[in-house]
């Protein structure tokens, strides 16, 4: 073992889990096949099920999170100059 821990993009993570409903083979199997930690594929599967595709939306984007704070400052700015 490296000690490096690998990251999954959300497609594989979905499609991952699919295949493994779809196909009714065990997790172990599956998760061999996809050279997959049997507990990360347990876990994806439990979040894919309680939540659906949005399980791995992962973060925003920070430049979506500041457009968006911008956006409100402004509005509360035109606000408060409405109120004056």
């Amino acid at each position: 073992m490296s000690g490096k821990r690998r990251k999954y993009t959300k497609e594989f993570k979905t499609e991952s889990v699919e295949y493994l409903l779809k196909s009714g083979k065990p997790m172990t199997e599956v998760s061999e096949s996809l050279g997959v930690d049997y507990w990360s594929l347990s876990k994806w599967k439990k979040a894919y099920l309680n939540e659906g595709k949005k399980a791995f939306a992962g973060k925003p984007d920070l430049s979506d999170l500041e457009k968006e704070n911008k956006r409100l400052k402004r509005a509360l700015e035109d606000e408060e100059k409405r109120e004056i």
